[in-house]
């Protein structure tokens, strides 16, 4: 049961960029010892609040209030004195520095008098053993963290948040750059600190998670809050019925037959459980979809497809041509893009604008003689900006300033605007709100229709069983499970990929 007097409260927020409102008259307690998700499409006013409460944005309406009173916060550093910490998506870390000196940073502890001042590095020590001590991390106290895994140094920034006390922790997106055993493990911190009497604000995009481990949800739409619900009393459908208007399922194109013409026909990237090899062809406006989870190792069979991994015996062909011995970028040159998870890192120049982002996969499409034919780059950025909906709507707005749905929306873009006749999709609506999603998914179904074969990665299998014609359930790199014909039960599925082996049937072509 809740505290009956909530910790913090917006009330009235508005807040307005110009001519742009992008929250308007937003009411929403957060209790003591509670977690308490916001959700929302992008564009729908998530971070816009949160960094109304952090005190990075002043509100231009309305006011914030700490234990039912108002308060004016100039700062970050204010609101993390007041008790308000952050975590944020992207690590706020320093790579080159021990976790020590990252836990210390901006709040560095001094000793001596006067205008004589000194880093007090035991005292320093001393604070930082305390907190690790709470995450069992005080044998990585003296590491670089840049040496640290991904989950470790989440870990890190949780505890800069708690640090001076913090009585309410914001979430930005925490699992967006960890595995399912990582996120498990990050989840039952959280519930540590829920029974501390922490209250934990939770920005997420993965409604499943958002189910499991909150206590409340507030949903905005368009700057404004539609509704705060009790976890229990809604299902994932609801909630997304809420979040866009209308259904998810309704977001899932009509799926056109395949043609019979392979596409990509690889031998030597699968075997079954005995060992045999198994062929892998994807076929003319197919999609196939390959659920990831811990153990699956379908990141190996992406790379060993696009030639990021060697391997011994394989053999690949592309629309009849032998690319088995090629290089990575002659494959790509060929026609086989990629999609990855994240895109910031890993497929986007991010000091690039949109446009020019779009370019780098047809620079041979809009060069003559070496000259780039920018009147038509402009035309292909505008026109794919305009069918996918990225915002802003600015071909010159550089990938960097624009949010994770709407750049994994140009990565996947670039790759259909070039013409692709095979296209990686690896878990490419992770960390994407559900808007997103369902542009996404009519691309990627627009890609099909004009030709494209499609490996489609994803973890969610709500996602497969509505967009694939195949489905194929790997395990340690080996075929489990091959689902061939529409439409597919996604508990069927689920069995397949947490239950033991079954028999395998050559459905790989």
């Amino acid at each position: 049961m809740l505290n009956d007097n909530p910790l913090l409260s917006a009330r009235g927020v508005g807040m307005k960029y110009g001519a742009l409102t992008a929250l308007s008259d937003v009411s929403i307690d957060f209790f003591p010892g509670e977690v308490h998700a916001v959700v929302g499409e992008n564009g729908a006013g998530k971070s816009t609040l949160m960094r109304v409460l952090s005190a990075e944005e002043p509100a231009t309406s309305g006011q914030v209030l700490w234990n039912g009173k108002p308060i004016t916060l100039s700062s970050p550093k204010e609101a993390k004195k007041r008790g308000i910490g952050v975590v944020h998506q992207h690590f706020q870390l320093v790579n080159t520095l021990t976790v020590i000196e990252n836990l210390a940073m901006g709040a560095y502890p001094t000793r001596g008098m006067g205008w004589v001042k000194f880093l007090d590095r035991k005292k320093m020590r001393e604070s930082a053993l305390r907190h690790l001590a709470l995450f069992d991390l005080e044998s990585k106290a003296d590491m670089l963290v840049g040496d640290l895994t991904v989950a470790e140094r989440q870990m890190v920034e949780i505890i800069r948040a708690l640090q001076g006390d913090s009585r309410v922790v914001i979430f930005d997106e925490p699992t967006a750059s960890l595995g399912a055993e990582e996120a498990e493990r990050l989840f039952a911190v959280m519930a540590r600190m829920r029974e501390e009497g922490i209250c934990i604000i939770l920005i997420a995009h993965n409604l499943d998670e958002v189910l499991a481990i909150s206590d409340r949800i507030t949903i905005l739409r368009n700057g404004q809050k539609i509704d705060t619900v009790s976890s229990s009393d809604v299902c994932r459908d609801e909630l997304v019925g809420l979040i866009m208007g209308r259904r998810l399922a309704e977001g899932y194109p009509s799926c056109q037959t395949p043609a019979d013409e392979k596409v990509l026909t690889a031998s030597g990237v699968i075997t079954t459980a005995a060992g045999t090899q198994e062929n892998l062809s994807l076929h003319k406006g197919e999609i196939v979809g390959v659920p990831t989870y811990i153990g699956a190792q379908v990141n190996d069979l992406l790379d060993s497809l696009v030639g990021a991994r060697r391997v011994p015996r394989m053999s690949l062909s592309l629309k009849g041509k032998d690319l088995s011995n090629a290089r990575q970028e002659v494959r790509i040159g060929h026609g086989i893009g990629v999609v990855p998870g994240d895109a910031l890192h890993d497929a986007l120049i991010p000091n690039m604008t949109i446009e020019e982002n779009i370019m780098l996969s047809m620079s041979g499409q809009l060069t003559s003689c070496g000259v780039i034919r920018r009147k038509k780059a402009r035309e292909v950025a505008l026109r794919m900006i305009e069918e996918l909906g990225i915002r802003p709507a600015d071909p010159t707005a550089r990938v960097d300033r624009l949010s994770g749905g709407n750049r994994q929306k140009v990565v996947v873009g670039k790759w259909v605007a070039a013409g692709a006749s095979v296209m990686l999709l690896d878990d490419p609506t992770k960390a994407v709100d559900v808007g997103a999603k369902v542009d996404i998914f009519r691309l990627i179904h627009k890609a099909a229709q004009d030709g494209a074969a499609i490996l489609f990665v994803s973890s969610e299998i709500e996602e497969l069983v509505g967009m694939s014609h195949r489905i194929l359930v790997l395990h340690q790199g080996e075929l489990r499970k091959a689902f061939v014909s529409r439409p597919f039960d996604k508990q069927t599925i689920l069995a397949e990929v947490v239950g033991g082996r079954a028999p395998v049937r050559n459905n790989l072509q």
